[in-house]
């Protein structure tokens, strides 16, 4: 899911002096954070809440959970045949940004002897 453009403004307090508590969606952090709004103008990233504001702006990710099977099978080269299916639990969670290292680790086999 992609944010909306307005979650990706900067908090503007806006030209006029009144006080008024406010939760802005800081796309750097992704989290939704507080900032006084001046009462006028500003932009669209300016939420009552804070729960209106993850309502709006906080990245949805889906994540289907797969359950795969390995069975032998003999004279492929490795031995192994690799069958994947999807159980459709499927997790709604805040997306939360890091530094990922993906690592892949291939084996192969000898053939099986009888």
């Amino acid at each position: 899911m992609l944010l909306d453009e307005f979650c990706k403004l900067q908090a503007e307090k806006g030209p006029c002096r009144a006080i008024f508590h406010r939760y802005f969606y800081n796309v750097n952090s992704n989290k939704c954070e507080l900032f006084t709004y001046g009462g006028c103008d500003g932009n669209e990233n300016n939420f009552r809440s804070q729960k209106e504001c993850i309502s709006a702006c906080i990245v949805k990710f889906s994540c289907a959970i797969l359950g795969v099977e390995i069975s032998f099978r003999p004279n492929n080269g490795n031995n192994l045949l690799l069958i994947t299916r999807t159980t459709m639990d499927v997790l709604e969670t805040p997306l939360e940004m890091g530094k990922w290292k993906l690592v892949l680790e291939r084996r192969k086999f000898p053939p099986l002897t009888n």
